[in-house]
């Protein structure tokens, strides 16, 4: 008999390390990945600050515009520098962005200025005017879903830029403010959200993922591939 409960508390015990273990490990990951489907508080506080901003500019007696009145055909707003194929690309990443997530086209419109094509070296330089985004072959080449999420992801990045900006001058805007692990991750979870709403593939977000842990950021845009 004592046997018996000896052998039901062993295995009980077994049992229990088990599932802590699978929890850990579950707890882990999850904290690791990119988080696909939930709103980040950036773009929270970059609505709440423009709401703010619009109330107090809009005229007494103008109507805002709904949904359905500000339904006209796509007009591209962005200078867009390069070969035909890669306007066409960037045009069809935007478009995307315009008729499937109007808030990230938005975003994308009032920050960005111009798209840069280029063989490779991908980088943003939000410290220029207009504010400009050098796009390389592999991302203006890719799936316009996963384009038009680069596009905010970008677009997060001279956000940062200008919320430093406007508490110190240009030449005191510290790198880290857009730039490093806590920036890109603050801007791949804006990114996640924008494929979330594009209905991408679970492959796209898979690789989102993935980068989130790569460190892809420290390497110098001269040294890029993409």
């Amino acid at each position: 008999m004592i046997q018996k409960i000896s052998k039901i508390v062993f295995l009980s015990i077994l049992f229990l390390a088990f599932f802590n273990l699978n929890f850990i490990f579950a707890d882990a990951d999850s904290r690791s990945s990119v988080r696909i489907g939930k709103s980040t508080s950036f773009f929270s506080a970059v609505k709440a600050k423009n709401k703010l901003t619009k109330k107090g500019k809009r005229k007494k007696g103008v109507k805002k515009l709904s949904r359905k009145d500000n339904s006209a055909d796509f007009q591209n707003p962005l200078i867009i520098s390069g070969d035909d194929i890669c306007q066409r690309n960037s045009r069809e990443a935007l478009r995307t962005l315009f008729t499937r997530d109007r808030e990230g086209f938005d975003f994308v419109v009032e920050r960005l200025g111009k798209i840069e094509c280029a063989v490779s070296g991908s980088a943003v330089y939000p410290w220029e005017n207009p504010s400009l985004f050098r796009v390389g072959v592999a991302t203006f080449n890719a799936n316009p879903i996963w384009y038009a999420s680069v596009l905010v992801h970008e677009s997060c990045h001279i956000e940062q830029f200008r919320r430093s900006f406007e508490k110190n001058s240009a030449a005191d805007v510290s790198a880290e403010e857009y730039f490093g692990e806590k920036a890109e991750q603050e801007c791949l979870d804006v990114q996640a959200e924008t494929l979330r709403k594009l209905q991408a593939n679970q492959a796209e977000v898979d690789y989102l993922s993935r980068l989130s842990q790569s460190g892809y950021w420290l390497t110098k845009p001269g040294e890029r591939w993409w």
